[in-house]
């Protein structure tokens, strides 16, 4: 693990992630505005891609026909989505307030953390104390609802087997 780690950071992946984004005559339609920013969040969500990492911290400049602005966000989760990167860069545009045309935009991604895919065991074994607290937390809102609801409420039947689970999904399973 401390090797990768340490060829992560040895790597080209500290250098930022830019991208330049000229606005022209649409500087003052929001709608156009708004589409260039999906489609650069869409190159962006590549280039992540290609290096198999996300960011954390994520700065725009933009120029307008009067002054020159910088706005950064500090994201406290990987991001490497486009979806997300784009609520974020609209986001930062509308912190900055613009009442002038848009000329220019420079979105800076930097921070990166290497992506770590690991799917969860669904029927990993719980430790003793897990199950005993989730027991106890049932009980509890059992006899709440047994104190609120008199004799309406009944408990149905428990599946304890992983292949019985799995049955109710998978009708081919016997």
């Amino acid at each position: 693990m401390h090797k990768v780690l340490k060829e992560f950071k040895n790597s080209k992946l500290l250098d930022p992630i830019i991208y330049n984004i000229p606005f022209g005559e649409n500087g003052n339609d929001f709608l156009s505005i708004a589409q260039q920013i999906k489609t650069a969040s869409l190159v962006l969500e590549s280039r992540l891609a290609k290096r198999d990492c996300g960011f954390t911290f994520l700065q725009l400049e933009l120029k307008t026909t009067e002054k020159y602005l910088e706005v950064e966000k500090k994201l406290s989760k990987v991001c490497n989505e486009a979806s997300v990167l784009a609520n974020l860069l609209m986001d930062l545009l509308q912190q900055a307030e613009l009442k002038e045309a848009l000329e220019h935009c420079v979105i800076k991604l930097s921070a990166f953390s290497p992506l770590n895919w690991q799917a969860p065991d669904l029927f990993a074994m719980a430790s003793r104390r897990e199950i005993q607290q989730r027991e106890k937390n049932l009980a509890n809102v059992l006899n709440q609802l047994e104190h609120k609801f008199p004799g309406l409420f009944d408990q149905g039947k428990e599946i304890r087997r992983r292949e019985e689970v799995l049955a109710l999904w998978d009708p081919w399973r016997q």
